[in-house]
Parts: C-alpha cells; sequence; structure tokens
C-alpha cells in the first residue's frame, strides 16, 4: 500500500516537472540577481546591478572586500539565515 502511494505521487511528481519544463517555465529558485514571477525569470531590479557590480570588482581585482561586502548583501536571505563567507 505505502509503496503504491511513493511509486505514484512520484510518477505525479516527474509528470508535472516534465510538463513544466517543455511550457518553458524555471521550476527551480532564481538565480542570484533574478526573481520568479509569472513562472519565469525576470530581472531584480534591486540585486542585478549589485550581482554586476560584484563581478566586476572581482574581475578588475581591485578590492576583493568590496566584493565579498556586496556578496554579503546579495546573499542576504529572506528567511533571516546568515550566509557562510568564506574568511
Amino acid at each position: 500500500m505505502i509503496q503504491f502511494f511513493s511509486d505514484s505521487l512520484s510518477e505525479r511528481i516527474r509528470y508535472r516537472m516534465r510538463a513544466g519544463f517543455e511550457a518553458g517555465r524555471y521550476l527551480r529558485a532564481s538565480p542570484i540577481g533574478y526573481m520568479n514571477a509569472e513562472k519565469a525569470l525576470v530581472r531584480d531590479p534591486e540585486r542585478a546591478p549589485l550581482v554586476k557590480k560584484a563581478f566586476e570588482l572581482v574581475a578588475s581585482g581591485s578590492s576583493m572586500a568590496a566584493a565579498m561586502s556586496l556578496t554579503k548583501v546579495l546573499l542576504a536571505s529572506p528567511t533571516g539565515f546568515e550566509p557562510v563567507l568564506p574568511p
């Protein structure tokens, strides 16, 4: 009985994931700098410029500390968990 329920649930989940993928929806949490809106990815107007600036700082080699401070702001979680950054 339990095995049947588990198999049925697994089959339904795989079906829905495949259907969403084929419909062009982004099925995972959005990357930093983007938001999930209307089942599609859109640029986050607050975080996208910060992501760009952090990459520019690291690429130029000018200030790793500034890039790390921007990274801490970018990784601030809406759930309240603090990001773990390398020392």
